[in-house]
């Protein structure tokens, strides 16, 4: 069984903040993933569906399978930031279907409906879920208090070094871990260092630091934030154990 409304509420900040007072008094638990993404289609169909009354459980299965790591191939930024149910089931798929097909006038119930029971929700397979503790301590140190999966390359980059310093500072000085026990000879200490080294310069906005930023490409950017998701993950994991 998953809570959905329980999981928001414990898990909630960034865009979906603003939905807290809309879901305060919801109870919502659903059998499991399937059942999920099945409620989702559901629910977004015409004419049945009761708008005012699943609202909130619409955000709710929303949160929960952007921050499980799915996605609408149909609609890509529909999980990230969803406006209302209504706006998603009578506007985003009404104009979908006008492009998708060439509709000139309405667009049918039933070829809504149909869309709804096609539409592709796929967890991706690439998906690298952040713990909580280690996202909450992302929020802790970004200096807009920014739900990580929506800041900038050079913000995820910035708030990345910081935390790692965070993490590998104690009274003020690096401490030295068993890296081998870590990562099993993946990783070294060394890595970190120069990982840590790449990534200063966009924590800070001076001359120096702006221009050496033009040297990473998009790319070699994002290669950099998975590195320093996965090796903040396992550092944070290894100091909770020890």
């Amino acid at each position: 069984m998953i809570d959905l409304a329980d999981y928001y509420n414990k898990h909630h900040y960034g865009y979906y903040d603003k939905f807290a007072r809309e879901v305060f008094d919801v109870k919502y638990v659903l059998t499991d993933q399937r059942e999920i993404v099945d409620t989702f289609k559901s629910i977004c169909k015409p004419p049945e569906t009761d708008y005012p009354r699943h609202e909130a459980h619409f955000i709710l299965i929303c949160f929960w399978l952007y921050k499980n790591g799915y996605s609408i191939a149909e609609f890509p930024n529909i999980l990230s930031r969803p406006a209302s149910l209504q706006d998603f089931a009578y506007q985003d798929i009404r104009k979908y279907l006008m492009k998708r097909d060439g509709y000139s006038g309405s667009v049918s119930w039933q070829d809504r409906r149909e869309l709804c029971d096609s539409l592709t929700i796929e967890s991706n397979g690439k998906f690298q879920s952040v713990p909580d503790e280690v996202e909450n301590l992302i929020k802790t140190i970004s200096t807009r208090g920014a739900d990580f999966d929506s800041m900038a390359l050079d913000e995820k980059l910035s708030a990345l070094n910081t935390l790692l310093e965070n993490l590998l500072k104690k009274n003020g000085k690096f401490i030295s871990l068993k890296y081998d026990d870590i990562f099993y000879g993946y990783v070294n200490e060394n890595q970190v260092i120069d990982l840590r080294k790449k990534t200063h310069c966009f924590r800070h906005g001076d001359t120096q630091a702006v221009e050496d930023r033009t040297k990473y490409s998009k790319e070699e950017k994002e290669l950099l934030v998975d590195l320093g998701v996965f090796i903040a993950i396992h550092i944070h994991r290894y100091i909770n154990k020890t």
